[in-house]
């Protein structure tokens, strides 16, 4: 890559010139051609002046003359035909060179105009150096309208330059997370959009560094779906953390049961531990049917209703979800209930029992009064 040092470093093109191997001196082929044609004529114009000026003809014979003659136009034509020769495979070597730098531009070309993800180069002084079809695409902007632009740049947010500006100082010193960063941007047609920015420095063959190459992929709709993933999430967090039940799911292991969620009135009676699990599940570790069972604790010192089930979790593993309802206030009620009910029938009982008294005392007082009046 040729650099200029009053020009950026940086070509405006996606565009690397063919690597080419050295041909020394093949570049004076039409200068040698050139100077076997002068000398041609020379020579042709010293035969010329040697026929016209007797005193040569007197001292060299006619024999010598034609042998010096053809001696020179033999070597000549040495010359000139390994003139052509070096010139044609210099010709073919630099077709052979052109097509392939052809071909390379041309690959390099569809790989830059098939991205997806948004290239930008900027040099070392913060001015755009370099925009591919797929970041144009993404900002509506064309590269005529980017390319030697220093900030602040169009697709900056009106009224958060400052903010912008931060962010380039960031990237221009180096210090941007390898995790890169979340930007946001404007499109040419006033919309916004949010990206994720990657950052890493662009180096000349000879290892200078000479620019900041930044990767930008619009992550507006993934952030959508992920934000309102979130929300649902915590809309049904929130729900399960209000329940009066205790919630809890365990995963069956070598060491036992593996707590994988509880809900605030688990971790109320029971902590973050799967103790609690295993103690409402009353013996029943082996046995896979839904059902549900009152049992009660002696950690909690509580009656719970348990439902237990099993069920597939995230990661496709058989697990046991187990719902816990605090039943102590209604157990108590139904036993204060009962022993009002059996009172109750105590008391009936001993009043039927009184009327079954009364009543035999007048069956049996009518005989006696009528054995008294007699």
């Amino acid at each position: 890559m040729a650099t200029h040092p009053k020009k950026s470093l940086i070509p405006s093109t996606f565009y690397d010139q063919a690597k080419q191997n050295r041909r020394g001196f093949y570049w004076l082929t039409p200068v040698v051609v050139l100077f076997l044609y002068l000398c041609v004529m020379g020579v042709f114009l010293w035969l010329q002046r040697l026929q016209n000026d007797s005193v040569m003809f007197v001292t060299i014979d006619q024999e010598t003359r034609q042998q010096r003659l053809m001696m020179v136009i033999l070597a000549l034509s040495l010359v000139i035909v390994v003139s052509l020769l070096a010139l044609w495979r210099y010709t073919r070597f630099r077709t052979h060179a052109e097509a392939a730098q052809t071909a390379e531009t041309g690959f390099r070309r569809a790989m830059e105009n098939s991205m997806s993800t948004g290239m930008r180069v900027f040099d070392m002084q913060g001015r755009i150096a370099y925009v591919n079809p797929a970041f144009c695409r993404m900002i509506g902007w064309n590269e005529a309208d980017l390319v030697g632009r220093t900030a602040p740049f169009p697709y900056w947010l009106p009224g958060r330059h400052q903010q912008h500006q931060e962010t380039l100082d960031l990237l221009l010193s180096g210090r941007t997370p390898s995790s890169g960063l979340e930007v946001e941007a404007q499109r040419r047609d006033g919309s916004r959009f949010t990206a994720r920015m990657y950052v890493s420095p662009l180096r000349a063959p000879n290892g200078e560094q000479i620019g900041w190459m930044t990767s930008m992929t619009d992550i507006t709709e993934p952030k959508r779906i992920r934000e309102a993933l979130t929300a649902a999430h915590e809309r049904f967090m929130t729900v399960l953390e209000g329940l009066d039940d205790a919630i809890s799911v365990v995963a069956d292991t070598s060491d036992g049961l593996e707590l994988l969620f509880a809900n605030r009135t688990y971790r109320r009676f029971f902590g973050a531990q799967s103790n609690g699990h295993a103690e409402l599940l009353g013996g029943r570790l082996g046995r896979f049917t839904d059902e549900t069972v009152e049992i009660y604790s002696e950690s909690a010192a509580r009656w719970f209703e348990v439902h237990h089930r099993m069920l597939a979790w995230t990661d496709g593993r058989r697990v046991r979800l187990q719902v816990a309802r605090d039943i102590t206030d209604r157990r108590k009620h139904e036993e204060a209930s009962r022993i009002q009910q059996e009172k109750v029938q105590l008391t009936s009982r001993l009043t039927t029992m009184g009327e079954m008294a009364s009543s035999l005392a007048h069956e049996l007082n009518q005989p006696l009064t009528a054995i008294n009046n007699y």
